[in-house]
Formats: C-alpha cells, sequence, structure tokens
C-alpha cells in the first residue's frame, strides 16, 4: 500500500495532493504488497536553490504493530533566488506541479529499484570525479524524470 502524506498549509495544497494521488496512481495500477508512505514536503527555499529532490530512506520497522514501512521523502521549494537580482521570485503553482511529477518520477524508480540509492551515489561520483562530460541531467533517471514530467502535469493537472 502506498500512502501519500502531505503536512502543512499552503495554496492549492488539495489539487496538489489529488495531483500527486494520480500520479502515483499512473505508475502503480494496482496496490502494492509492501507498506511506502510518500511524504511531500513544501518549503521556503531549499539549498542549493534546487526547486525539489527526492530521498529514498529504506525499509524501517514501526514497532509491533506498525510492521515494515519505506519512507520516500519528497520536498519542494516555493520559491527560488534569482543570483543576478538577488532577489527571491515564487514559483507558480504550476511549476511546483512539474517539479511534484518529476520528484514523483524518482519516487516509482525507487520503489522499482530503477534507481538505488548506490546507483545515485555512483553516478554523482562519476560526475564530480570528471569521468564523463555527462552532465547531472543527462543521467539515465533524470532523463526518464524529465522526460515525463510535463507529460504527467498535462494528463492530471
Amino acid at each position: 500500500m502506498i500512502t501519500l502524506i502531505m503536512p502543512g498549509r499552503f495554496p492549492q495544497k488539495q489539487r496538489l495532493e489529488n495531483f500527486a494521488s494520480d500520479v502515483i496512481n499512473h505508475f502503480f495500477k494496482r496496490d502494492r504488497k509492501e507498506n511506502i508512505t510518500i511524504a511531500i514536503q513544501m518549503n521556503t527555499n531549499l539549498d542549493g536553490n534546487d526547486a525539489g529532490y527526492c530521498v529514498d530512506y529504506g525499509v524501517y520497522n514501526h514497532g509491533k504493530t506498525g510492521g515494515k514501512v519505506r519512507t520516500i521523502a519528497i520536498n519542494l521549494s516555493r520559491n527560488y533566488i534569482d543570483s543576478e537580482e538577488d532577489e527571491k521570485f515564487p514559483y507558480t503553482v504550476r511549476e511546483i506541479a512539474s517539479t511534484l511529477a518529476h520528484e514523483l518520477v524518482h519516487a516509482k524508480q525507487y520503489i522499482r529499484r530503477e534507481l538505488t540509492n548506490k546507483s545515485l551515489t555512483e553516478g554523482l561520483r562519476i560526475l564530480k570525479q570528471g569521468k564523463s562530460k555527462m552532465e547531472y541531467k543527462d543521467l539515465p533517471w533524470e532523463v526518464e524524470a524529465y522526460g515525463l514530467e510535463e507529460e504527467l502535469v498535462n494528463l492530471y493537472w
């Protein structure tokens, strides 16, 4: 079973929750046997001026009654900082939905083991060492996420 949680209050929260649910159902037509929680957190800003990111925290045993739960966290930024003007600007709700779609593709990749923390670390290590002329956006999991984000927004937003 996949459980979606989106704490806090922010404009168009219900619409974003419905969108996230539709995207998850797009990828997973049937219920999952394992318990998965996707936690989506809105932030004023993210480090590195990122629009969003997705982290797989793995499977944890939540005690005698809770069972094992896999937790995937998605963080989204409400704003970006224009470095030339050194000023903060808000993302539109559609831009946030597009970023959410992108990060939900990563959640799908983690759940289906198409992306692992190990493969992510290895990809980043290769880029950092300059062993490849590839850019971050050219890594296989990013190509898929960028390729699907607008399609998902057009389908479900």
